[in-house]
């Protein structure tokens, strides 16, 4: 048994195997290679999209993470799947292989029977298990470098935008800095013009104070005077009156 031979699960088949079952061998068309795209938007603020002109009556790619349960952003799996599409090798491989077996699973049919039937089918065509798994792990690398690919552009993204933000925050904080001084002058003078205000307050109400009480004070001499001099006037008047009646020639 070969070393490939020796990684398939228990009941998976094998080159032997099938050989020793007689089943008619379906002649297998080779499907046109899909034109690849020279870039693929891996944006990091949304879903990556790519630029693709929708083709009428095309089969969707169709493998083994279409059904898996639990499936991530159905976004993200278009671009890996559109990915995996661009990088299709030349001839039968895992992805023809793989399209093949989903759209049998999703009429029905047991994944076993799937998976046997269609291996015997593409066998015709030069496909053997070795070439199937060969073929399985250079996808998987694809995609390792496709992640990675994608990583790279998010954590390019996210430092262009650290160095914005640091030189940004650099320049604000040179005039944060100003500002606080110009705060805290601000501050030592409005401190300076309380202290002022109440001083000039304080004044403002002693003056206040001082002209009641000289008011008060005139006022009740005044008045004293007034009874003084009324009652000096009354008596002056009595002794002209007297003078008058007293003193006639």
């Amino acid at each position: 048994m070969s070393l490939f031979g020796k990684l398939l699960p228990e009941g998976w088949v094998t080159e032997e195997s099938v050989e020793q079952q007689e089943v008619p061998q379906e002649k297998v068309v080779e499907k046109p290679q899909v034109q690849r795209s020279a870039t693929i938007d891996l944006s990091s603020a949304v879903p990556p999209k790519r630029e693709v002109v929708e083709t009428p009556n095309v089969t969707p790619i169709k493998l083994g993470i279409i059904s898996m349960p639990g499936k991530p952003d159905p976004e993200y799996i278009k671009a890996i799947l559109k990915f995996l599409e661009e990088e299709n090798m030349e001839g039968i491989d895992y992805y023809e292989f793989g399209m093949a077996v989903h759209e049998i699973i999703e009429t029905g049919t047991p994944a076993e029977q799937a998976f046997r039937n269609t291996f015997i089918a593409f066998k015709a065509g030069g496909l053997t298990i070795e070439k199937l798994i060969d073929a399985n792990l250079y996808y998987q690398k694809k995609l390792q470098g496709f992640q990675q690919e994608f990583f790279n552009e998010a954590d390019a993204i996210i430092a262009n935008k650290k160095r914005q933000v640091e030189e940004t925050a650099g320049k604000l904080s040179g005039i944060q800095i100003k500002l606080q001084e110009e705060k805290a002058n601000i501050t030592k003078r409005l401190a300076q013009i309380n202290e002022d205000y109440d001083k000039n307050e304080t004044q403002l109400i002693q003056l206040s104070t001082d002209l009641e009480q000289v008011t008060n004070a005139q006022t009740l001499r005044k008045s004293r005077m007034a009874d003084a001099n009324n009652y000096c006037t009354a008596g002056i008047n009595g002794d002209l009156e007297n003078i008058k009646t007293y003193l006639k020639k």
